[in-house]
């Protein structure tokens, strides 16, 4: 019985909303754009959101960067205090990598800038990174062609390089680069590897603009910018673990007193990505304020076509009621009219949100894409407000009086 109480009830608002259809298309309009803006709002906020957290996870996992300056910001950031810490360097390095016992890999990196040419093709102040091999463990880059150095050649001072996909594109085209000689400011170097296209990065990590030089000659052809040491968990080792027994190294070695400050900085990725959600958590609450501004809207103007429908049918209903309908099934024939309605206008927008987030990826610098969670966030948002709206046109539609209704 219940069955066929809602089925009539739906068929019923069905052929109500066919009868009039200009009215129920403007209808649909206010609820559609409602739908489509929360969509699309969600819709870049989450792929933004994606694309970051995949940025931040090319900086390694359970990765700790022993530097001279933390990643923390914000109003309490001393950075005077930090201004005067030492840069780490290569012995400190050489320390690490002989006592930490807690490392499965460690790295030392430092950055320049620096001019490349092949065949009168030339690139300027490309990001030069100088690198230990174990580099290549911990930021679990990979090979478009070619090979990576190996400790022995770091340690010899070979004229190696790895250059990354665009610098192999630009200077090379679709030629092999590998064992290709380049010229690096005034020296050449032999080209032994081709890292693998990365793609845009958001926080501007990629490597495909990169190339990668051993660390002992780069030396003699780089200055020394912002230098780091990395270390790398083992995997039965928590970050927080490994990060007491490099502070504990550290300040062994800089025979920091027991009372004093840090001289140094330990980072992590977790910096960022903690960063980065309480950010989100904000951006996703103004995302629905200003996505619930569009839906009340369209909830009102639902809201207002259904009272107005009440008020053209009053006899109908009186008509209805004197035959043996029940409060309960007016009620729901009309509820169900404005539930309809706004799940097709959901409809509706959700399709149009696919066309605009198309034109919007073409735009903006990251992939957006549309979940299912926001599909179906979409439909029960629709489906809600076509409740709330609906429910007290219903309501004094189940509550007239049969008599006075068809007086009327």
């Amino acid at each position: 019985m219940n069955y066929r109480f809602l089925k009539e009830s739906f068929k019923l608002s069905l052929n109500t909303l066919l009868e009039n259809r200009f009215r129920s298309i403007l209808s649909l309009l206010g609820i559609s754009i409602g739908i489509m803006s929360i969509v699309i709002i969600f819709s870049v906020v989450n792929s933004l959101e994606k694309t970051l957290n995949q940025s931040v996870t090319t900086l390694g996992e359970n990765v700790i960067y022993v530097q001279k300056w933390p990643w923390s910001s914000g109003k309490e950031y001393e950075w005077w205090k930090f201004f005067r810490n030492p840069n780490v360097n290569f012995d400190e390095f050489k320390f690490i990598n002989e006592k930490s016992s807690l490392s499965q890999n460690i790295a030392f990196v430092f950055s320049d800038e620096i001019n490349l040419e092949n065949n009168n093709v030339k690139m300027r102040d490309v990001d030069a990174l100088a690198v230990t091999d174990q580099i290549f463990n911990i930021w679990d880059l990979k090979l478009h062609s070619g090979r990576f150095f190996t400790k022995n050649e770091v340690a010899s001072s070979k004229r190696f390089i790895v250059i990354g996909y665009e610098i192999y594109k630009n200077l090379f085209g679709e030629e092999s680069a590998v064992e290709k000689t380049i010229s690096v400011g005034e020296n050449n170097m032999i080209i032994i590897g081709v890292l693998e296209k990365q793609g845009e990065s958001v926080i501007g990590v990629s490597r495909d603009y990169s190339v990668l030089i051993g660390n002992n000659y780069a030396k003699k052809i780089m200055k020394v910018n912002d230098p780091m040491i990395l270390c790398k968990a083992k995997s039965n080792v928590k970050n927080s673990e490994l990060k007491l027994e490099l502070k504990n190294l550290m300040r062994k070695i800089r025979k920091v007193r027991p009372l004093s400050n840090d001289n140094f900085a330990l980072n992590e990725s977790s910096i960022i990505s903690n960063g980065l959600e309480k950010l989100f958590g904000t951006i996703n609450l103004a995302s629905w304020i200003i996505g619930s501004f569009s839906i009340l809207v369209g909830g009102f103007g639902i809201s207002n076509i259904m009272f107005v429908s009440v008020k053209e049918r009053t006899k109908e209903i009186g008509i209805q009621k004197s035959l043996g309908s029940k409060n309960q099934f007016i009620l729901t024939q009309f509820l169900s009219e404005a539930v309809v309605l706004c799940i097709v206008g959901g409809i509706i927008g959700i399709l149009l949100s696919f066309f605009l987030i198309q034109l919007i990826s073409s735009i903006i610098p990251f992939d957006v894409y549309i979940s299912f969670k926001n599909i179906f966030l979409g439909l029960i948002v629709s489906s809600v407000i076509g409740i709330f709206s609906g429910f007290f046109p219903a309501y004094n539609a189940s509550r007239l009086d049969p008599v006075e209704a068809i007086r009327s």
